[in-house]
């Protein structure tokens, strides 16, 4: 139990220090680069934010699935609203940050509404 606890909250951290520190190290600098002052540079920076802030969701929806088997709560539902939960946050940032460019919005979304039906 304790281990599953652990790991929740370390990949939670993980999570935050990775969206943080590529924020401020990785994109601030990357971005002032000429290939990304012109327009087209500006779905590349959408595409690769939101890549990178996708990555960290994915950890989060692990680190709640490890919370909940720390707890033995772990249940068919409970994996499937969770990952309906992470996957529409995917779809939330998808078709923000891209305005909709990136069409995988569609797919994180069709796989949201499946789980979370699934679920019930």
């Amino acid at each position: 139990m304790i281990f599953y606890l652990i790991s929740s909250i370390l990949l939670f951290l993980i999570g935050v220090a990775h969206s943080w520190l590529g924020e401020t190290k990785l994109f601030t600098p990357l971005f002032q680069l000429d290939f990304f002052k012109p327009k087209r540079g500006i779905f590349a920076k959408q595409t690769l934010r939101f890549v990178w802030h996708v990555l960290t969701v994915a950890w989060w929806g692990f680190a709640a699935l490890l919370l909940f088997m720390a707890y033995g709560a772990l249940a068919m539902p409970i994996i499937a609203k969770t990952i309906a939960i992470t996957f529409f946050i995917h779809f939330l940032i998808s078709l923000i940050i891209t305005r909709g460019k990136h069409l995988s919005w569609v797919v994180f979304l069709l796989i949201s509404i499946f789980s979370w039906l699934g679920s019930l």
